[in-house]
């Protein structure tokens, strides 16, 4: 492409700025927001100037070309922004904005984060952007845009040719373009009166002006041609637009102009043509003058975008398949020149949209919310990394040692008094607000005296818990003579997102058995005498840690086996009988100690022995607690209740039993090929 066609568009894209303020009314996008704020001081933005492919120092630039400035932005780290809030970047007074047109910051799936205009007053300008509804569910939101600008208007004295001017803190040099000599004929084009006005639609893609020439196109001639250069007295115009774009005939609508000035640089004059033809596809033009006429001639004439009866523009794809919307490549237009007859050259051109757009990303809020509720200590939820350690069912992995999810629960000897606590987990990504405790009594007494306390308040709802942050409840649960279960919850929402979670745990606890007294056997016999320092006993708890699984799928169980006596169990083995419906997923499992004044964690494996998946543990001390979680595999067949058993057993305790019941629901049907929608 010669270098000169691109010239003539930019020239006449430069307009004033109180006229690009007026057409933006009816491009931009507006976020309807009243309390929309300036949120510049939480963003953190940096603009430079892209001068990939210049290869002087300083960059060099026509008066007519674009220069390409890069902004990167993020949302500063804790910083909230609300739909509507915006940011700005000054704009360099050295630049002109009647090149910028809005546009959309998209991320990968094509939401937008953000939407960038021009704001020109108070001058120089402000480059604006403003934040969509994708923050609101979104974290860690940042992006980038990129678009070009012209250098303003400058004063060239007398042989001056180049000046340089600072753009963002960098220096570049601008060339003054001496326009024509009438040695060379080129085609250009260009936007009419500009592209945001010429390419503005509705929301359903109508042009906002169907009845204004959108586009407009010049061809520049040579004064002399042939080989060797002669003058030449007529000259035919043939005009072709490519589809996309069309002519109008009507004098008003097509507005032909053929042009003359002097070699010297003398303004422009209109000058006489004959219009021979024009249809929707063609123009053909005359121009005649006489042999010695060394005048710089031009012919200028609008163009119209093709649109269907609804007035969105339409084109026709590499396939010739009618597409609805602006053509990718632009709209390209072909002249044929014929010199005198005898020498004939063609030229031709593109109008591009602006070269400018943006990218934006944010990471998905994942709001949660955990409650365990448990009598003695707990070191909390584990962290990796800032990331809650959690199992497939929701639950930290290391649950607190008393934490009596089903019955019998935590055995009270009689007339004690038994302190229990809640600990409030925030094992999300998001803040959490109108954080609300509730505790609900199932079975027998109610906990008395509860009372959460955060930030030195005990009034709820709390605000502001901070992802990995947590805070106690506490409560107590007087002496009892049956079984008592019952059931915290906690409530919250997502400070950015709005989400709804919540959480809850049952506490179970029994009394102990009253000892009936013992009547000494009549002499001569001697009762053996079993010593409580040489007693052992063992018991058993299994949880599902999935309550409707589907069939086919793979689920996991909780075992916990205690060791209630006072001495060591030695030789202990936990078996557990898995039903038809059950099979082992995984023998390797981790084994977690608790109960003694410290937490060990080793690894064990469970060995299939008969249809039952058997643990042994070499030793299990006085007080303490084995905990570990075996995984099986659902069979794809079974439906409805499924009760899995456990049993544990030691070389110096009898066998205990518990069990499980979970209720199968069917298994997923996958979806049925469908065939995929194009066009």
């Amino acid at each position: 492409m010669h270098s000169h066609i691109l010239r003539r568009h930019q020239r006449r894209r430069y307009l004033p700025v109180a006229l690009l303020v007026a057409i933006l009314a009816a491009f931009l996008f507006v976020i309807d927001r009243a309390d929309a704020a300036d949120v510049s001081g939480s963003v953190n933005t940096a603009v430079s100037v892209n001068t990939e492919g210049r290869v002087e120092t300083p960059p060099e630039y026509w008066t007519w070309q674009t220069i390409r400035m890069d902004i990167n932005w993020s949302v500063k780290s804790g910083a909230t922004v609300h739909t509507g809030d915006y940011f700005d970047v000054p704009m360099d007074p050295n630049l002109n904005p009647s090149s910028f047109v809005p546009f959309d910051l998209t991320d990968g799936s094509g939401n937008v984060v953000a939407r960038a205009q021009i704001i020109t007053s108070p001058a120089p300008g402000t480059i604006r952007f403003t934040f969509t509804d994708f923050v609101e569910t979104h974290q860690n939101v940042s992006g980038n845009a990129y678009f070009r600008m012209g250098a303003r208007s400058l004063t060239w004295p007398e042989g001056v040719n180049t000046q340089d001017i600072d753009v963002y803190n960098t220096t570049v040099r601008i060339k003054r373009d001496l326009g024509p000599d009438g040695t060379s004929d080129y085609k250009s084009g260009w936007f009419q009166p500009n592209e945001a006005q010429a390419l503005a639609t509705d929301q359903n893609g109508a042009l906002l002006n169907p009845d204004q020439s959108q586009l407009r196109w010049s061809v520049q001639v040579k004064t002399q041609a042939g080989n060797p250069p002669t003058d030449w007295t007529t000259l035919t115009i043939t005009d072709t637009p490519a589809a996309g774009s069309h002519f109008r005939c009507g004098a008003a609508d097509l507005n032909a102009q053929a042009r003359r000035r002097d070699s010297q640089g003398a303004t422009a004059v209109n000058y006489p043509s004959t219009l021979v033809s024009c249809s929707a596809g063609q123009l053909v033009v005359t121009i005649s003058k006489a042999a010695n006429d060394h005048g710089i001639f031009s012919f200028d004439f609008n163009g119209w975008i093709d649109v269907d009866d609804q007035n969105r523009p339409v084109y026709k794809d590499d396939q010739g398949r009618d597409r609805i919307g602006f053509p990718p490549g632009g709209w390209a237009n072909n002249v044929e020149l014929n010199y005198n007859g005898v020498q004939s050259v063609t030229r031709s051109t593109t109008v591009k949209r602006a070269d400018q757009g943006g990218s934006g990303t944010g990471d998905d809020l994942h709001p949660r919310i955990d409650i365990e509720k448990y009598s003695g200590t707990w070191d909390g939820v584990t962290f990796v990394n800032g990331v809650a350690q959690l199992d497939q069912a929701g639950q930290p992995v290391g649950l607190p040692a008393e934490d009596h999810d089903t019955a019998p629960g935590r055995e009270v000897a009689a007339g004690a008094s038994t302190p229990v606590t809640f600990t409030i987990t925030n094992t999300g990504d998001e803040i959490l607000d109108n954080v609300v405790v509730s505790d609900t009594t199932l079975t027998g007494t109610a906990l008395t005296n509860v009372v959460c306390t955060f930030g030195g308040s005990t009034t709820m709802p709390f605000q502001g818990l901070q992802p990995g942050a947590s805070f106690n409840c506490t409560a107590v649960l007087g002496p009892i003579t049956a079984a008592h279960a019952d059931r915290a919850s906690v409530t919250a929402i997502g400070r950015i997102s709005g989400k709804d979670v919540g959480d809850q745990d049952d506490w179970h606890a029994h009394p102990a058995p009253v000892t009936p007294p013992v009547t000494p056997p009549t002499p001569p016999v001697t009762p053996p005498v079993v010593s409580p320092a040489t007693r052992t006993v063992l018991s058993v708890r299994k949880v599902a840690l999935a309550r409707s699984p589907r069939a086919g799928t793979t689920m996991s169980w909780r075992i916990e086996v205690r060791n209630r006596g006072t001495i060591a169990a030695t030789s202990v083995r936990v078996c557990d009988p898995l039903p038809r419906a059950l099979t082992l997923a995984r023998p390797s499992v981790r084994i977690e100690l608790t109960g003694t004044g410290r937490r060990t964690v080793t690894t064990g494996r469970l060995v299939m022995n008969r249809g039952q998946a058997c643990l042994t543990i070499r030793s299990l001390a006085a007080g303490q607690t084995a905990r570990f979680t075996m995984q099986t595999r659902i069979s794809r067949t079974v439906v409805g209740s499924v009760r899995n058993p456990v049993n544990a057993v030691a070389a110096n305790a009898n066998r205990v039993s518990a069990s499980a019941r979970v209720n199968v629901r069917r298994a997923q049907v996958a979806a049925a090929n469908l065939p995929a929608v194009t066009g």
